[in-house]
């Protein structure tokens, strides 16, 4: 049973690492554009399932995120 156990840990830990392998990037060139300038200027949509998520992520996002709350005011989640 410990060698399943451990077989499955190994597993785990390979594929953990091959996931997190960096891919080969290529370099721009000096006149390409960047990536983040061609993006279109919009608000991040956040769904948040109660108020205290609700606040945390309009305090950290600002104005660069658009958050709506699934719970409406006075009502228990």
């Amino acid at each position: 049973m410990k060698k399943i156990f451990y077989g499955i840990v190994c597993l785990l830990l390979v594929l953990s690492c091959v996931g997190c392998q960096a891919t080969d990037a290529v370099p721009l060139a000096e006149d390409a554009v960047t990536p983040s300038a061609s993006l279109p200027d919009t608000k991040i949509k956040v769904y948040t399932s109660f108020y205290a998520m609700y606040d945390f992520a309009k305090k950290i996002g600002g104005d660069k995120v658009d958050v709506t709350n699934l719970v409406p005011p006075n009502v228990e989640p």
